[in-house]
């Protein structure tokens, strides 16, 4: 009785101890999967956001608001999966609090977005396509997104690639070629009814797709406001290609932003700071660097030079200039009527349909004096509230810090109040929540505050974990019954 007894011990030693191994396993990747901020996740106390699982976390909760609150490094992350597709659109909003100059603060750096997508081409009969956008076409650290916000958000080094096919002669009705859910850009692939204002990225995008931009790829309604792209851009697609923006729609405004870099467009409808465009209003902005392909203008996208151009950029364009040229081009710009004060350099290689040509004393003289420019003697005249970031050695200065709080259009500063615009939005109030103890500033948080957002495999994970502990529990009580039933029985045997 008693060697049955130590078969029944060991048998429950080794069934424990597989228990427990499965639970060691088990339960670190539960803790390294569960994503957890400090914030409440609403527009007056956002998600704070300083990690790369913290980044890529909001993918969990879609219409929760969020703030950067510290540098982000994604060179290990390695590749990122864009945020939101038509079928799960992103619809919150993402911050950064800016210095009092207006300069932000944090970065998010060496962030890439690698696209290879299977029937995603004219040779694969776009077999991939799904009509809700599930499939994930729409490329940038946000894919898609609609009634959202971006503010001060910067982005250093990024390596954005897509493969989806876009085609000249796609339907709208999505039946073949789908021109619909397929857009590239760095920060935001496609959105609509979204806001823009003082963001900023540099490095490269390459695409294949229609609807391609350094910063975003297409927007149906919005604004863009108080920001650049030092992307350099590559489009293989046909349709809609720029420096800035890709394709921009009718309810879409753009103003006090620029390009710089090189840029290579699509067939058609391709410009080195904008490509598709509406009629609509782009204002306060310029241009500069290289442009590859001649079928694209300097600044606004056209049609194959010579053989027509948008009349809309012409219409929907003021104060704006480009230094922009065409590779290996070399006659200069002709052109010398002004048409609503938009101007090109009158150097050689310059090119763009409705742009009077012009050298920089002339260019300096017609912005002198309006409220978006600064004019200076020796350089083109720029804009006063963008604050371009293109290393973290430029970013704000930490204790100048002001803190965003979308509400009502106030500005609360270390050193005292004032009203300002500095490039945010309309109904966006920002709120200093600064406090100085000892010469150093803290940003107040409630610690109590922390938010676990959980997916779907942490949910899978818990319910595993769970079931589990109960089988541990089951199984124990089970064996201690067991082992005194036994115990009592031999002492009957004995007895």
């Amino acid at each position: 009785m008693k060697r049955k007894q130590m078969n029944i011990a060991r048998k429950a030693i080794g069934v424990f101890m597989l228990l427990f191994i499965m639970l060691a396993t088990f339960l670190p990747i539960l803790s390294a999967s569960a994503v957890s901020y400090t914030g409440k996740g609403t527009k007056k106390d956002p998600y704070i956001v300083t990690t790369p699982e913290q980044l890529n976390g909001i993918r969990e909760k879609m219409n929760a608001h969020y703030k950067l609150g510290a540098n982000i490094d994604m060179k290990e992350f390695g590749n990122f999966v864009s945020i939101g597709t038509p079928a799960n659109k992103f619809t919150g909003s993402f911050v950064c609090d800016t210095d009092k100059k207006g300069v932000p603060l944090y970065a998010i750096t060496n962030l890439k977005i690698h696209l290879n997508a299977t029937g995603c081409t004219h040779a694969e009969n776009f077999s991939g396509f799904k009509k809700d956008g599930s499939m994930g076409w729409m490329v940038g650290l946000f894919g898609s997104a609609e009634g959202a916000s971006f503010e001060n958000i910067v982005l250093l080094d990024v390596d954005v690639y897509s493969n989806v096919q876009g085609l000249y002669g796609m339907n709208s009705d999505w039946t073949v070629n789908p021109v619909a859910h397929q857009s590239t850009g760095s920060l935001l692939g496609g959105g609509r009814e979204v806001n823009i204002v003082g963001c900023g990225v540099t490095g490269k995008l390459v695409s294949a797709s229609n609807s391609v931009g350094g910063l975003v790829g297409s927007l149906a309604s919005g604004k863009i406001k108080n920001s650049y792209s030092y992307v350099d851009v590559t489009c293989t697609g046909t349709w809609g290609s720029g420096g800035l923006a890709g394709a921009i729609e009718e309810d879409v405004t753009v103003d006090s932003c620029f390009y710089k870099g090189t840029f290579s467009g699509g067939v058609t409808h391709a410009g080195a700071f904008i490509g598709g465009l509406a009629e609509k209003t782009v204002t306060n902005c310029w241009a500069d660097g290289i442009v590859k392909t001649e079928t694209s203008g300097c600044f606004g996208g056209t049609d194959v030079h010579g053989g027509g151009t948008q009349p809309e950029i012409v219409k929907a364009t003021s104060n704006c200039y480009t230094l922009c040229k065409i590779e290996g081009r070399k006659k200069a710009q002709t052109n010398k009527r002004v048409t609503n004060n938009n101007y090109i350099t009158n150097e050689p290689g310059g090119l763009q349909v409705g742009f009077a040509a012009a050298d920089m004393a002339t260019i300096n003289a017609a912005f002198k004096g309006l409220n978006a420019w600064v004019v200076t003697d020796g350089d083109y005249p720029q804009l006063k509230n963008v604050h371009p970031v293109t290393k973290l050695s430029e970013l704000g200065v930490v204790d100048e810090k002001v803190t965003i709080d979308q509400s009502n259009g106030t500005t609360n500063q270390s050193n005292g109040i004032t009203d300002t615009n500095q490039g945010v939005g309309e109904n966006t109030e920002i709120n200093s929540e600064i406090e100085q103890d000892n010469s150093t500033y803290t940003v107040k948080t409630d610690i109590n505050n922390t938010v676990a957002t959980l997916s779907m495999k942490d949910t899978v994970l818990i319910i595993i974990v769970a079931t589990l502990l109960l089988i541990t529990f089951i199984f124990a009580v089970i064996t201690v019954v067991f082992v005194i039933r036994s115990n009592v029985k031999a002492k009957k045997t004995d007895v």
